[in-house]
């Protein structure tokens, strides 16, 4: 079978221009559905005595924001305890801090100061344990959330805990102490 020629004409490139033209006229921004309003909204009751209720996503966020906070207490206090995990660890604190700058943990909840462990593995692997727990709420509460700006909010901090954790894989010649 001969091999065809393909051969462009002034009118194909032409078109193709013309709608190169319009493609690159049309604003990214306009496909996107428009952004939840994340701001809860009270309902008038029928008093107007009765506070409304919070958002449930306030809550949500909270929630997230509490247990972020709780993990970011347990990184600081095992490179504080031992010395030879703080570069390990440090891209933890410097993830949680940047997530923490964006859901505030509610004031009115004390961050409790769990136990490192008595030895740098021991440490590590409850690292890994509450960093493990952590994705997995933010993974829930991203699901749970009414909010679509929330959502992709709490999807994309869970996709970092679970990016991190994989760093934090224990080394094969180390027992994960190192």
């Amino acid at each position: 079978m001969p091999a065809r020629r393909v051969t462009t004409t002034r009118r194909g490139a032409l078109t193709g221009a013309v709608g190169l033209v319009l493609l690159s006229a049309c604003d990214v921004d306009d496909l996107r559905p428009p952004e939840d309003d994340a701001t809860p909204s009270p309902s008038p009751t029928p008093g107007g005595t009765q506070t409304p209720e919070p958002d449930a996503d306030v809550g949500l966020a909270e929630d997230a924001a509490y247990a972020m906070a709780t993990a970011q207490v347990l990184v600081d206090r095992a490179r504080r305890s031992f010395p030879r995990l703080r570069d390990r660890l440090q891209p933890l604190a410097r993830m949680h801090r940047a997530h923490l700058a964006v859901l505030e943990p509610p004031d009115d909840r004390s961050i409790p100061a769990p136990d490192s462990g008595s030895t740098p593995a021991e440490a590590l692997a409850r690292v890994r344990a509450a960093e493990q727990s952590l994705q997995q709420t933010l993974a829930s509460a991203s699901v749970q959330a009414r909010s679509g700006a929330l959502a992709r909010l709490l999807a994309s901090t869970s996709a970092s805990v679970s990016q991190h954790l994989a760093a934090l894989a224990p080394a094969p010649t180390d027992g994960g102490a190192a």
